[in-house]
């Protein structure tokens, strides 16, 4: 029954007295030949007359209303009983049916409310258990437990995501944390490839052109790797230049970090003092992959592009210039997806770069531009992120 609001019901009949389990959550008071029931607190109380009982629960909101519709489907129901606590509805005793369940599930979302599903399963519905979690989009990456009480298991940082998930919440699930298992956490391995790309190469994989830095996921193909291998043979025909192809291997949830420079001094004032510091430069990049429950992947990506300035030179040294960019993005594992950006015209010269900076491995080529003839080139990261399997590795 709501909270706040008064029901009248016959009970046993006038004459016998009343008790009433927790005078806090219900009051019961006589009207004539029937019994006023008024709800001052949620909770569940107990009536006792004579040698009869009810149970009440004193519900709110959405919840009032799921009861009621849980104790009609319940009716026609074996081996379930209803409750009420800590504001939620609760079911328990055995579950014979996992059609039963469904029904809870479809009541769930017609109202809204809480509800937990706290009874044992029958052994005999273990063998459907599986395509039930299928059915109802289960992650198989969450662990069904179903003894004694049914319920999820997931990693810490999984149950942070899944915690307040309303399609677990329609189930009565409830999604419990393992404890200490940073070293359950998935192995992945960052494939890059950092490649400068003629305009006529970039039409033939079909990217985009756009100014600034921009993010496109690339279709799917198969096997994956097919696209490194095409990237491979457009650099055999001088359509495009790898740079490099770097691979990192990180576990969901920590950083990894890919650096093509190197460290310049830099002229610096504390106080009254001038000092040396040492700087980075080059392009500096830093991942935060982490594995979702249906999944993909929640990346994240910061980079910065720094080069010597020596139009501003300070006792010999050169200041530096540089540019910063964050971006999150959901990628499903095995794609790839492209990072473009550092658009710029070649002016056709033979070699063209800064001295010393263009004849560093792997870092000279982002500061020097070999026979591309006014066209446009464009330095271009393309990331596939892949889930290592430690057992086939073994």
């Amino acid at each position: 029954m709501p909270i706040g609001r008064s029901v009248y019901h016959p009970l046993g009949g006038s004459g016998a007295s009343v008790r009433v389990s927790s005078g806090r959550i219900l009051r019961v008071t006589p009207r004539g030949s029937m019994y006023s029931l008024f709800g001052k607190s949620k909770g569940h109380a107990t009536v006792i007359q004579g040698n009869r009982t009810w149970s009440i629960a004193v519900t709110s909101g959405p919840s009032s209303k799921l009861y009621q519709d849980f104790s009609n489907l319940i009716k026609s129901m074996r081996g379930l009983s209803l409750h009420f606590e800590d504001d939620r509805v609760v079911v328990r005793g055995t579950l014979l049916r996992l059609k039963d369940w469904v029904d809870f599930a479809k009541a769930q979302d017609q109202v809204g409310g809480n509800w937990m599903m706290r009874a044992e399963i029958d052994r005999n519905l273990l063998a459907e258990i599986p395509q039930f979690l299928n059915e109802q989009n289960i992650p198989s990456s969450l662990r069904f437990i179903t003894s004694p009480i049914p319920y999820l298991e997931a990693s810490q940082t999984t149950h942070q995501l899944l915690k307040d998930d309303s399609h677990f919440q329609r189930l009565g699930l409830e999604v419990k944390s393992l404890p200490n298992d940073l070293g359950d956490q998935p192995l992945l391995k960052i494939q890059l490839d950092l490649t400068e790309l003629q305009n006529t190469a970039g039409a033939r994989l079909g990217l985009e052109y756009e100014d600034g830095q921009a993010l496109q996921l690339l279709p799917k193909l198969d096997p994956p790797t097919t696209f490194s291998a095409t990237l491979r043979h457009l650099a055999n025909q001088g359509e495009a230049r790898i740079l490099a192809s770097p691979t990192l291997t990180v576990k969901s949830g920590s950083q990894a970090e890919y650096l093509a420079g190197g460290e310049i001094a830099l002229r610096g004032r504390k106080g009254s003092h001038s000092e040396i510091q040492w700087k980075r430069y080059g392009l500096i990049l830093n991942f935060l992959p982490q594995i979702r429950v249906d999944g993909d992947v929640d990346l994240k990506i910061e980079s910065e592009f720094s080069n010597p300035d020596f139009s501003q030179v300070i006792d010999g040294i050169p200041s530096l210039r540089s540019t910063h960019t964050k971006t999150s993005i959901r990628l499903p594992l095995d794609r790839t997806l492209l990072v473009s950006g550092l658009l710029r015209d070649q002016s056709g010269s033979s070699q063209e770069g800064l001295q010393a900076l263009k004849d560093i491995p792997i870092l000279g080529h982002l500061f020097r531009s070999d026979n591309y003839f006014k066209q446009k080139s464009d330095l271009r990261l393309f990331i596939r992120v892949t889930k290592i399997n430690l057992q086939e590795a073994d």
